[in-house]
């Protein structure tokens, strides 16, 4: 199942074949053998695990299966990483940043893959630097975990995808299904022995993102609904998502559905969902509001998305406007709202500041992680001020 851009996973069928040419390619590049350690981090729903657990297991190497206890906190990560002295680590990019923010000094007898999620060119730079070879994967569950693999060995490589894995094929075509030339960006299908079979139970979703293959009869190929640029070598660099759908720490999340639920609350005339970045390229949920009535609470607000989204669906930073920048066709200006500066939330409630030691020490802290020059009261909650798990991990 993927993770389900609107809140509800779809079952993706998967054949044998698939996998075993998946697997059958991760064992030669990257490359895998008899001598290396897994530290296996992935839950076994999440589609990436496969290769954790079988790319050793074919190649005869070990795997070290972290335990729940250890992965919910990132110091015994780290320690339980110092105790295996693993050669091979698969994680999202949001797992690595959450170690160095833990302190993490990484071991240059590593070999780390990335993927999931986009790649920063700061975490890239930190990994080159702590780690030994830096691999980013590439690929949607439709076709089978990773469809192309880069080995990184510039920071600014950080967008590379590379080229595909055995007996895949990639098309950056235009929107009249033509191919485009070296240097044209334009959206990615991924085609060959990777494919899915389709979505469980869901003819009509397959035959929208599985389609006939122009360039090789009798054949399918995927549309990722991603943008992608062919360079000079021959690889693909990534540009992001095609339409209205973002990933925020691997999840890929449909922006339209935390709207819908935002408008279905009457003292909000309308919402705009837009993700940002801060210093680190970390995404992070903006809800812009413009409010219907006096009564709008931003802390309600919350509290009822909780009851109908995921914690991964939900933005934290609310924003108040008078209205929306529109773009020349009258629709809303998404890239001048992404653009705008943000102004944390202070508090509502009557400011106070902090008065024990321990809050004056709190409030040095949370300046600190959240970077952060203006007031804060001891009302003020992290999360509204743009905290998420990877700075709450820093914050500890």
């Amino acid at each position: 199942y993927t993770s389900g851009s609107t809140g509800n996973p779809k079952g993706v069928e998967i054949g044998h074949q698939a996998l075993f040419n998946f697997l059958l390619s991760i064992q030669e590049k990257p490359g895998i053998n008899t001598a290396d350690i897994l530290f296996a981090v992935t839950t076994y729903s999440f589609d990436i695990s496969l290769l954790e657990f079988f790319a050793p297991l074919i190649s005869g190497a070990s795997v070290y299966v972290a335990s729940n206890e250890t992965l919910n906190d990132p110091v015994k990560i780290i320690t339980a990483i110092k105790k295996v002295k693993p050669s091979i680590i698969q994680a999202t990019p949001s797992f690595y940043q959450l170690l160095f923010n833990a302190g993490w000094e990484g071991n240059h007898n590593l070999m780390v893959l990335c993927g999931g999620d986009l790649l920063s060119e700061d975490l890239a730079e930190q990994l080159l630097k702590k780690c030994g070879k830096l691999w980013n994967m590439y690929g949607p569950t439709e076709a089978t975990i990773w469809s192309s693999l880069k080995q990184i060995v510039n920071k600014k490589e950080a967008s590379n995808i590379g080229k595909p894995i055995n007996n895949t094929q990639f098309y950056i075509l235009d929107r009249f299904k033509k191919l485009l030339p070296i240097g044209s960006s334009g959206s990615l299908y991924i085609a060959g022995d990777g494919l899915a079979k389709g979505y469980f139970k869901d003819s009509e979703l397959t035959n929208q993102k599985f389609i006939s293959n122009p360039f090789k009869q009798g054949t399918l190929f995927y549309d990722t609904n991603d943008l992608a640029i062919w360079n000079n070598d021959g690889e693909v660099e990534f540009l992001g998502r095609n339409d209205n759908q973002v990933k925020i720490r691997g999840y890929r999340i449909e922006l339209g559905e935390i709207e819908t639920k935002l408008n279905t609350i009457s003292e909000i005339k309308q919402a705009i969902v837009i993700a940002k970045k801060d210093t680190n390229q970390e995404a992070f949920l903006v809800a812009y509001i413009i409010k219907e009535s006096e009564s709008y609470n931003e802390q309600k607000c919350i509290l009822t998305l909780e009851k109908e989204l995921p914690k991964y669906m939900l933005p934290y930073i609310f924003v108040e406007v008078d209205n929306f920048p529109l773009t020349p066709n009258k629709k809303v200006d998404r890239k001048a709202l992404n653009q705008r500066e943000i102004i944390k939330n202070v508090t509502q409630e009557k400011f106070q500041y902090p008065q024990t030691e321990l809050q004056q020490q709190l409030l040095k802290y949370w300046k600190e992680v959240l970077n952060y020059d203006g007031e804060i009261s001891i009302n003020d909650r992290f999360f509204s001020l743009g905290g998420h798990s990877l700075n709450a991990v820093k914050l500890v």
